[in-house]
């Protein structure tokens, strides 16, 4: 966790899935450690820019959440809004590739011509 803490999601992303997997082992897959391990894990993918990644991992972990501790629990309504901030930043980050292609393209059709 300190390594998240720290920005370091490099590092913390593998240490997660490991402590993830050694949890679902010992406590089950649907543990609180197991899960909140994944969840931290794919938020370290989502800093990672692994945003699409990211997103199916949060969506596996509230459904097992939901499965669990009901659609209302506070770790649902958190995980949602994990989703939500991470679907915004890919919405964001396709609204900026598309922009930017257009700008080149505008750039390229309005440039003088020379023969």
């Amino acid at each position: 966790m300190s390594r998240q803490l720290a920005g370091d999601h490099r590092s913390a992303l593998p240490e997660f899935e490991a402590l993830a997997d050694a949890y679902g082992r010992v406590r089950g897959p649907n543990s609180d450690e197991a899960l909140d391990c994944r969840a931290q894990a794919t938020r370290c993918r989502g800093e990672l820019g692994q945003v699409t990644e990211a997103l199916a991992g949060l969506n596996g972990v509230l459904d097992a959440v939901r499965a669990v501790d009901g659609d209302g629990s506070e770790n649902a309504a958190e995980l949602r809004r994990d989703i939500g901030m991470l679907f915004l930043a890919q919405q964001r980050a396709a609204r900026t590739t598309s922009w930017s292609r257009c700008t080149r393209t505008c750039a390229w059709c309005t440039a003088p011509t020379t023969n």
